[in-house]
C-alpha cells in the first residue's frame, strides 16, 4: 500500500502526547458530552456510550511528524451514530473535540462524518491503552493523527471554525496527509 507524500512506515506505534491529563477519572466516572449546534445536548457514561455498539475498522495512522503506522486495527462507536442521537443542526460545519486535559482539535464536520471515524475503545483487538488515549479516543483515520483526540471528553458542534491546540500553533485546519496539509 502506498503512503502519503513525506511519510515513512513505522514498525512500532510511537506515542506522542503534548498535553496529557493530570489524572483521568476511573471508568465508572468517565463521561463524554456532545454540545453546541445540536438539537439534544448529551452526556454519556462510558458504559452507556460503549453500549451503542461498535464496529471494527482497519486504517493507516499518519503522524504529522512523518511516520505512518500501517494497518492499525481499531474498534469503536461510529461518530456518526453519536451525532445522530444528538441531532446535528443544519448550520453545524465544524467539530471541536476536547480531551481530558488542555487539548482540543478542530475537524471539518464533513470529515468527521466520513465512514470509519469512530470513538475507539480497542486497539488491535485489546482495550485501548491509556498512553494511546484509552479508555476512549476519537479516531479520524484519513487525517493526520493530531485530529484523533486522545482521552476524549467532549464534542462541540460549531457553525464556524475555532482552532484547537495545534491549529492555534499554525497547523492546518483540515490536516489531510495526502495533500501534505501540515501547516495552515
Amino acid at each position: 500500500m502506498s503512503l502519503p507524500p513525506g511519510q515513512v512506515p513505522a514498525r512500532k506505534f510511537p506515542v506522542f502526547t503534548y498535553v496529557p491529563p493530570a489524572k483521568l477519572p476511573p471508568p465508572e466516572a468517565y463521561r463524554v458530552w456532545v454540545r453546541g449546534r445540536v438539537e439534544r445536548p448529551l452526556e454519556f457514561a462510558l458504559a452507556d456510550l460503549l453500549a451503542l455498539g461498535g464496529e471494527q475498522v482497519r486504517h493507516d495512522f499518519h503522524c504529522v511528524t512523518g511516520w505512518t503506522r500501517q494497518n492499525v486495527g481499531w474498534e469503536g462507536v461510529p461518530l456518526g451514530r453519536v451525532l445522530e442521537l444528538a441531532g446535528v443542526k443544519p448550520e453545524a460545519r465544524w467539530l471541536l473535540a476536547f480531551a481530558y486535559g488542555a487539548y482540543s482539535a478542530a475537524v471539518p464536520l464533513a470529515e468527521a462524518l466520513r465512514p470509519g471515524v469512530i470513538l475507539a475503545y480497542k486497539l488491535d483487538g485489546k482495550p485501548l491503552p491509556e498512553p494511546y488515549g484509552g479508555p476512549l479516543r476519537l479516531v479520524v483515520p484519513h487525517l493526520y493523527g493530531w485530529k484523533s483526540v486522545k482521552w476524549l471528553l467532549g464534542l462541540k458542534l460549531l457553525d464556524r471554525y475555532e482552532p484547537g491546540y495545534w491549529e492555534e500553533r499554525g497547523y492546518h485546519p483540515r490536516g489531510d496527509p495526502w495533500g501534505e496539509e501540515r501547516y495552515g
